[in-house]
């Protein structure tokens, strides 16, 4: 199979999907726009903008940019905020007390042992000093 010969492609169709924690793909967040899709290419883009000269485009595409990326960084605050809370849920915090049994790694190196089939946690008895 050659799969390397379709990473263009692939990484085309990652930066035009939506990020569901900015809300925007990856191209309109770098270029201040969409890339031409297929359908595009063949219907015409419904939205967009013309421009009559340079600096026009230049403050239109400063004034995108900057819009997106505010819109954005307000999208990104209750994802974040969301994510912390998920993965709190998930974190388990223990306590251990003197005397608990705990593994603990075993990264010594014995001569003429393999490391491949040594098992390098090992039970041992929890000190807290």
């Amino acid at each position: 199979m050659t799969w390397d010969e379709h990473l263009a492609q692939l990484a085309g169709a990652l930066r035009a999907c939506v990020n569901r924690s900015t809300g925007y793909t990856p191209n309109k967040l770098m270029l201040g726009m969409e890339t031409n899709q297929p359908a595009d290419l063949m219907f015409g883009k419904i939205d967009e903008p013309q421009y009559t000269g340079t600096e026009e485009y230049i403050i239109g595409l400063e004034k995108a940019l900057k819009s997106a990326h505010e819109i954005a960084r307000n999208t990104l605050k209750p994802s974040q905020g969301k994510m912390k809370k998920d993965y709190d849920l998930r974190v388990l915090e223990r306590q251990y007390a003197a005397g608990d049994l705990v593994y603990v790694l075993d990264t010594a190196k014995v001569k003429g042992k393999s490391k491949k089939i040594k098992f390098s946690l090992e039970g041992a008895w929890y000190d807290n000093r």
